[in-house]
């Protein structure tokens, strides 16, 4: 019988394989591997007559995450609720959690406060600040939390300008 065996030197956790097959060949697909598991597993191919094998190698690599904001600058007008510090998130592997983003206010002192869920539109993160006041000015960042490890992007700038009054 002809057929495709995959051996897997024992790891942790459990990956799911899956074996394609084609005309022209075949196509071993690994899902749920995680970076304990690298190292290198046989194949080993039986045909009509004949058999064959070859080492896979599985590496582990980061998945590095880059949290951008949209302007550097946003300009804000007092009284209005049209102010929204943006971001785009980006993941070398896998796609981002909806929930794993939020804007933050950056303080002076350099921690973050008045967090908020950022809102996804368009594949971009951002948050109102509500209804605009002169407190509404300062730095803002974007914070995409994967497992306890934290990505800030560079600090966006709030300017507040006043509402335009009308002198008869």
């Amino acid at each position: 019988s002809s057929g495709i065996n995959a051996e897997w030197p024992l790891r942790p956790g459990k990956m799911e394989q899956k074996i394609v097959n084609k005309k022209t060949g075949c196509k071993l697909v690994l899902k749920g591997a995680t970076a304990d598991m690298a190292g290198s597993c046989t194949c080993f191919v039986r045909g009509i007559g004949s058999q064959d094998s070859a080492e896979i190698k599985i590496e582990a690599q980061a998945n590095e995450v880059t949290v951008t904001p949209l302007k550097k600058k946003i300009s804000c007008t007092e009284g209005k609720k049209k102010c929204n510090p943006k971001c785009s998130v980006t993941m070398t592997a896998g796609s981002v959690a909806k929930k794993s983003v939020k804007v933050c206010k950056l303080e002076d002192n350099g921690k973050l406060s008045k967090c908020k869920a950022a809102k996804v539109r368009k594949g971009k993160y951002g948050k109102s600040l509500g209804k605009v006041t002169a407190a509404s000015a300062g730095n803002y960042v974007c914070v995409h939390s994967d497992n306890g490890v934290d990505t800030i992007s560079d600090p966006m700038a709030v300017v507040v300008k006043p509402a335009g009054k009308i002198l008869i």
